[in-house]
């Protein structure tokens, strides 16, 4: 059963349990009395990546309707709202010693120039709703905690009231009244972090222990240890904050903001990984947040033309067409079309001589450029098998193509040019002739039988030339069959335009003829994990035969075996997984699709991404798929291969990544970056760091971490909890540098964990002996700290090494 089924028969009411993150529940909750939860970023999620980016919308739909004085941006709204909050909290802090503040009070610090303050604050709940929904797993935990008689309660550190958030909960479709209690921190004087709401719900709960309740929410100072600080169990539910490692991080990196609008879906969808084990959670997640999103995208842009156009069919290019198959049948399901999908099995090798115009030097040229393509290829391509033997060409059949323009035949004469010489005599030109002529009817007659009518049909492939969409029209005029082909490509290339100028319909969702080429270029240079990705468990198709009347296609073997086929096919189901999220988000949000294809190049960059600035966890799986050429060769081999490190530390890396910025030909290495961050994690990262202005204490930290390298240093102990100090220890774990504690002055952090990392005095962390080095994560009073490390060394035989990027060097004490 796939996931939309799945998830349309069960009615949501245990997809609690493919939840990652609550999964563990199943035994606890039990036991538990009063179910609390916090409500943004756990029970209500938004169609936007930051709180604050609700403010730049208010800032744009005010302009819109002249709410805001003239000349005001939306971005200049944005900060005058955010200092505004911070202004009245400051007051208030002052004036009673909370700074606890409700949504009217915030107002009242904007300046009376700005607006119509009263409307402001009434829109910026309308916006809220615009851009808030439900966690369909947290309400099916809901579901299920309800049903066995448990209480259901809200907590939210928030300026909006109880009415306010109610109001956003029944217009995001929730049900309130399965909500025994709601608490706000702007409305009762203290927060989650002070323990304030946690008393609050003990109180309203006094005949329940506190142990009998568990609260649920994103943020580990406020919904976690505030928790327990309070004797409530807690579990930390971390969909939305995001892993430093991870892929949302590393987009942000390399390309700052990608579709901020489905961010929190991707991640959602992500999350739904409970049912797989920890090798194949990376298959799944990989689906559900990264190919997800672009094919899904891309398969509803596929029926929005078709809609316009009155298009009536659409085919799916074999072998990625089994996945595009099920998403665009999904698709027109929930979209209640009457469209037919049938995959076509069609490849390069299968179309490439029906279509041939002329078979001339050119032509034989041409065959000589492709890539792993032997002479054997060449001789059963053109269906000269016999003639391999005869003229005595066995003796070559193992070399390439290219290996020929370098290999002597006689004194004076190359291996090539002896074969194409031979080629382009009459007796074989004539055997070719037939031989395309048999494989172009071959071709018509099968594309006859599945389409039925060329009349207002689509085809449909991942990209990236339209090779074979012009060997398909070109067979079919040669054929005088008229045709009505829209051809799309998720992805399309600069070489594209070509078709167009000869008049074929070709279009591309993310890019084509050279638009977005600075994103696309880098996709087509290695696009290998992309294409295999997508491909099901058929070999490629290599021609076709008659059969009984009918043309069947004729299937390769597979390159890869079931184990391998499992991690795609887990891949799949993540993809699928988003598209079922993505629709059930869709029913309430008007308009969020036409806002996300104003920019389709976002959906590139994605893809983009993972194949400029891959994560390590990426690098390392993806470049373990096998990689099959699918152009009349047998070649199949690991995209990431161990001849092509042995090439990197020949040439460094900074020399291997330039060769391979000139294509596969210049060094025969399919992924450069794959292979670049499987040796160095951090390289690209870091070089792609220097770039990014918005992330400068990790650039500065940056240089600090690279001194501790360089000392052969593999642990040590952070002096420094702020952000900076955090900072470094994201820099340092990309590093394979192990951080044993932080230190840090403020006796509050002490005993506290800063992801995952203890936070200690500086004398607990010499007594404890963890290391005596020491990195010092703090941009101010520098001296003074390795000053203070030093003085608690002078009674002991130790001796500490200190790194400090204020210094510019390391100190031994």
């Amino acid at each position: 059963m796939d996931f939309v089924q799945e998830w349309n028969q069960q009615n949501n009411q245990w997809l609690w349990k493919k939840d990652h993150f609550l999964n563990n529940l199943s035994e606890l909750i039990t036991g538990i009395k009063v179910l609390s939860l916090d409500v943004f970023d756990t029970l209500l999620l938004r169609t936007c990546e930051k709180p604050v980016d609700v403010f730049y919308e208010l800032g744009e739909q005010a302009k819109r309707t002249n709410l805001i004085r003239a000349g005001l941006t939306a971005k200049e709204f944005q900060e005058i709202r955010i200092l505004a909050e911070r202004k009245a909290r400051s007051n208030k802090k002052n004036a009673s010693g909370t700074d606890e503040v409700n949504l009217k009070e915030i107002y009242e610090m904007l300046p009376q120039n700005v607006g119509d303050t009263w409307k402001l604050m009434d829109l910026e709940i309308e916006i809220e709703k615009k851009l808030c929904y439900i966690n369909p797993h947290i309400v099916s935990l809901i579901s299920y905690a309800k049903g066995n008689g448990t209480k259901i309660a809200l907590l939210s550190d928030m300026y909006l009231s109880a009415e306010q958030i109610r109001s956003l909960l029944i217009s995001s479709g929730m049900d309130v009244s399965v909500i025994d209690c709601l608490f706000v921190s702007s409305e009762e004087g203290g927060s989650k972090i002070k323990g304030t709401l946690y008393q609050k719900l003990l109180g309203f709960f006094s005949d329940e222990k506190a142990e009998s309740i568990l609260h649920i929410g994103d943020n580990a100072d406020a919904d976690v240890q505030g928790a327990s600080a309070s004797g409530i169990k807690s579990l930390h539910y971390k969909v939305i904050p995001s892993n430093f490692e991870g892929v949302f991080e590393w987009e942000k990196m390399r390309h700052h903001s990608i579709l901020p609008q489905i961010q929190s879906l991707r991640k959602l969808a992500g999350a739904a990984s409970a049912e797989y084990d920890s090798d194949d959670k990376f298959w799944y997640r990989f689906g559900a947040e990264i190919l997800g999103p672009f094919l899904t995208a891309f398969c509803d842009w596929v029926l929005d033309i078709c809609i316009k156009e009155q298009r009536t069919a659409i085919f799916p290019f074999m072998r990625e067409g089994i996945l595009l198959s099920k998403l665009l049948k999904i698709a027109i399901q929930e979209r209640k079309l009457n469209l037919r999908v049938e995959p076509l099995y069609v490849s390069r090798e299968a179309t490439y001589l029906a279509g041939v115009d002329l078979f001339d030097q050119d032509f034989f040229n041409h065959l000589f450029e492709r890539n792993h393509f032997t002479v054997s290829d060449l001789f059963r391509m053109l269906h000269l098998d016999d003639d391999l033997d005869v003229q005595g060409y066995s003796k070559y059949g193992h070399l390439t193509l290219k290996e020929t323009a370098s290999t002597p035949y006689s004194d004076q004469v190359t291996l090539k040019q002896r074969l194409v010489s031979f080629l382009l005599e009459e007796k074989i030109q004539n055997k070719i002739c037939k031989t395309i002529e048999n494989k172009r009817y071959l071709l018509v007659e099968y594309l006859k039988q599945t389409c039925s009518s060329f009349d207002r049909i689509m085809t449909v492939d991942l990209g990236f030339k339209g090779t074979i969409q012009k060997s398909i029209e070109s067979a079919l005029e040669k054929t005088k069959i008229h045709f009505d082909i829209c051809h799309v490509l998720a992805i399309g290339g600069e070489e594209t335009k070509h078709h167009l100028l000869s008049g074929m319909d070709i279009r591309g969702f993310v890019g084509n003829s050279g638009e977005n080429q600075d994103l696309i270029r880098a996709i087509m240079r290695s696009p290998e994990f992309l294409e295999e990705l997508l491909m099901g468990d058929v070999g490629s198709t290599l021609g076709y035969m008659q059969s009984s009347g009918f043309i069947e296609p004729i299937l390769g073997d597979l390159k890869y075996g079931p184990d391998e086929i499992r991690k795609k096919t887990v891949c799949q189901q993540g993809v699928l997984a988003f598209q079922a999220y993505w629709y059930r988000l869709l029913e309430g949000k008007t308009g969020l699709k036409e806002q996300l294809y104003k920019d389709c190049r976002q959906f590139a960059k994605m893809i983009h991404r993972v194949i400029d600035m891959p994560t390590s966890e990426e690098a390392e799986n993806l470049g373990n798929l096998t990689h099959d050429d699918n152009f009349g060769s047998e070649h199949a081999s690991r995209i990431c291969e161990d001849k092509d490190l042995e090439l990197l530390n020949q040439l460094g890396i900074e020399r291997f990544l330039e060769l391979g910025q000139f294509g596969f030909k210049a060094s025969e290495v399919y992924w450069p970056q794959g292979i670049v961050t499987r040796k160095d994690p951090a390289f690209i990262f870091q070089q792609n760091l220097k770039q990014n202005s918005s992330s400068s204490y990790l650039f500065m930290m940056s240089h600090l971490v690279a001194m501790i390298r360089q000392a052969n240093i593999n642990q040590i102990m952070i002096y420094g909890a702020g952000e900076v100090g955090q900072s470094l220890l994201k820099l340092a774990r990309l590093n394979q540098i192990k951080v044993t504690c932080f230190i840090d002055r403020k006796m509050s952090l002490w005993g506290q964990l800063i992801d995952g990392v203890e936070v200690i005095p500086l004398k607990e962390a010499v007594d404890r002996g963890f290391s005596d080095v020491y990195a010092v994560g703090s941009l101010s009073f520098i001296e003074d700290i390795v000053a203070d490390i030093e003085a608690q060394y002078q009674c002991t035989d130790g001796s500490p090494r200190i790194f400090s990027l204020g210094l510019g060097k390391e100190m031994k004490g």
